[in-house]
């Protein structure tokens, strides 16, 4: 079944910016369909991390620049938003499970086992190499984390049609 999509109202802007990680952001995307566009929902985020769906639209990605500050980085993405659609409960749930639990757990989780052991692997390989080793993971499992959502959102998300309606329901 096809998810239905409004256009946005003419003089409508939608907010897509975050300093600092807090802000709005783009989550839960859906796969690209036959017109290369997708879902995704916007959520209000803290430290990157989504915090309060607001809304979903159908849109398409227009550019993405990689921009190098020195000592800091930030890509820019540019969407085409074609219209607005209803949220979905389970896209929203399952941004939560990725966004909270998963990847920490990937993350953090092998960090506590490490940190919970550090007094004996530094006695038995030296304190250098159990910081290169915590680091070494700590850098290892953020690409993890980013390769698997890219791999997620390209191949696993699921595919979801658009069908277009003059407004809203119920209105």
């Amino acid at each position: 079944m096809a998810d239905e999509v409004w256009p946005l109202k003419p003089d409508e802007q939608v907010p897509l910016s975050s300093f600092n990680g807090i802000g709005f952001g783009l989550k839960g995307f859906t796969r690209k369909d036959a017109h290369g566009r997708y879902f995704g929902t916007r959520y209000f985020t803290v430290l990157y991390l989504p915090i309060v769906p607001l809304d979903r639209f159908y849109l398409a990605e227009v550019s993405s620049d990689f921009q190098n500050r020195g000592v800091s980085q930030k890509t820019v993405t540019q969407y085409q938003i074609a219209g607005r659609s209803r949220l979905r409960g389970g896209e929203v749930l399952l941004t939560y499970l990725a966004n909270w639990i998963v990847a920490p757990g990937i993350v953090l989780g092998p960090i506590a086992l490490w940190l919970g052991h550090a007094d004996q692997l530094a006695d038995s390989i030296g304190l250098m190499w159990v910081i290169f080793g915590f680091i070494g993971w700590l850098f290892l499992s953020l690409w993890g984390v980013g390769y698997l959502a890219k791999h997620y959102r390209s191949h696993w998300s699921p595919l979801r049609e658009a069908e277009p309606v003059a407004a809203p329901p119920g209105t």
